[in-house]
């Protein structure tokens, strides 16, 4: 188990995977400073950055937020300060690398509070940082980054499923297109019942699951907040305390 997460040949087997058109942003943090590294994944280059600000600014700066007071106008604010108070503290260290990020995919690996942060809606020289590159995603850390990547989930009969909620038009107005696009490899769960769903995924499971649904967040009671498979039934309003628990989507390629 040492030797599967051991830093040095993480680092090692990183850099051997030589992933075209790829750059990884990685972030490490100190009291009050911390380093951010260009990891060019094509040709195996990095290069670091130095941060003038460490935890300490980042649990101030969340303390903050969280304290707002529980009003919709007020978490805009907030948030809109949030955002802002990382594009000053990022900004003078990724609009250098902009110009590098053009058609290539832009993986993150965030740290500490910045993971509740997000860092692609951060605007960069009069655009989103999404904008300036060809894809962005997020990593937690780069040992599970390797174990999913060189571990791929095996190829399914079921492409795309999707779960259709109540009142859910656009993506109803979708099916036909979805439908000719994956010539039938997709399928659609819309009974409304959350013991079907969890049936119809152990019996059929999908390489991508589109959850198209309603849901409630319940700033007060974060865990009673709920997705709404349906409307009008008892069993269509799931608590995400047992979405996160009961729903198994291990090999499944985007969720």
């Amino acid at each position: 188990l040492i030797d599967v997460q051991w830093c040095d040949r993480i680092v090692e087997r990183t850099l051997a995977l030589h992933l075209p058109n790829t750059i990884f942003l990685l972030f490490h943090f100190g009291i009050s400073a911390g380093t951010m590294v260009l990891l060019d994944m094509e040709s195996g280059t990095a290069a670091p950055f130095p941060l003038a600000f460490g935890e300490e600014q980042m649990r101030a700066m969340h303390q903050e937020y969280e304290n707002t007071p529980d009003d919709a106008d007020a978490r805009m604010s907030a948030l809109d300060k949030l955002m802002s108070n990382y594009v000053e503290l990022l900004g003078p260290v990724l609009e250098p690398i902009l110009p590098f990020l053009p058609g290539r995919q832009l993986k993150i690996f965030p740290r500490l509070q910045m993971n509740t942060v997000p860092l692609h809606a951060l605007r960069l020289k009069g655009k989103y940082l999404i904008e300036h590159c060809a894809s962005m995603s997020y990593g937690q850390t780069l040992g599970l980054f390797l174990e999913s990547h060189e571990n791929p989930p095996a190829p399914r009969d079921t492409a795309l499923r999707i779960v259709l909620g109540d009142d859910v038009s656009w993506y109803e107005a979708l099916l036909p297109k979805i439908r000719k696009l994956y010539n039938g490899a997709s399928c659609e769960d819309s009974q409304g019942s959350w013991s079907h769903l969890l049936e119809s995924l152990r019996e059929a499971p999908a390489s991508n699951t589109l959850f198209a649904c309603h849901g409630r967040y319940e700033a007060g009671d974060p865990e009673g907040s709920y997705l709404q498979l349906a409307e009008n039934q008892v069993a269509g309003k799931v608590r995400f305390s047992r979405v996160f628990a009961e729903l198994d989507l291990r090999g499944c390629r985007s969720v």
